[in-house]
């Protein structure tokens, strides 16, 4: 049986970890909002972009208001270079790549014990 090779398409989040976290509950409506935007972007593209006029293109929103709400979420992002990072998200995508190696590891182990022994393999 041939396994799927890539990532995962979500990250699993616990919602009373981010609702106990006071610079989540400080946030307005938008800056929650560009919150998820930004988490979402990252998920998917690793990466987004630290310019606000880039930033603002990519998520289809004006500059004028990127700006105003960007200082808000940064306390959950790093920037490196002209990029943000989530450092949540990568943990945790570097924590998904563990498991996926330890399992496959494992399977790779069992198969090669079954082989030895001369069982037929699924």
């Amino acid at each position: 049986m041939k396994t799927q090779n890539r990532e995962p398409p979500a990250f699993q989040e616990y919602a009373a970890c981010m609702l106990v976290r006071r610079e989540y509950r400080a946030m307005t409506l938008a800056e929650r909002g560009l919150l998820y935007s930004l988490r979402l972007e990252c998920w998917v593209n690793r990466t987004a972009p630290a310019d606000p006029a880039v930033l603002a293109k990519v998520l289809g929103y004006s500059a004028v208001e990127i700006r105003a709400v960007l200082p808000a979420v940064m306390a959950f992002f790093t920037v490196a270079g002209d990029e943000l990072f989530s450092p949540e998200l990568d943990d945790y995508r570097a924590y998904r790549a563990r498991i996926r190696r330890d399992q496959v590891k494992s399977a790779e182990d069992t198969n090669k014990k079954r082989k030895n022994r001369g069982e037929a393999l699924e």
